[in-house]
């Protein structure tokens, strides 16, 4: 499947309003769409996977690892 267009954290925010509003007034058969926004949102939430990386070496390291990972190469 070809990933969407990203879009800005706000405009998928208004977007599930939106959803959830479909679902509270016309029922179920708009889950799937309340669904898929909300796993966008959780998606562009993640940020990028260099920043998400690096995050985790430095809790790692924080956590007092003691064969730390180096993050440059020998």
């Amino acid at each position: 499947m070809q990933k969407p267009h990203p879009s800005s954290l706000d405009d998928l925010e208004r977007a599930l309003a939106l959803a959830a509003f479909l679902v509270a007034r016309y029922g179920a058969r708009f889950a799937p769409i309340l669904e898929r926004v909300e796993r966008e949102i959780a998606e562009a939430r993640r940020g990028d996977p260099a920043e998400r990386a690096q995050r985790i070496l430095e809790d790692y390291r924080d956590a007092g690892a003691r064969k730390a990972i180096r993050s440059s190469h020998p």
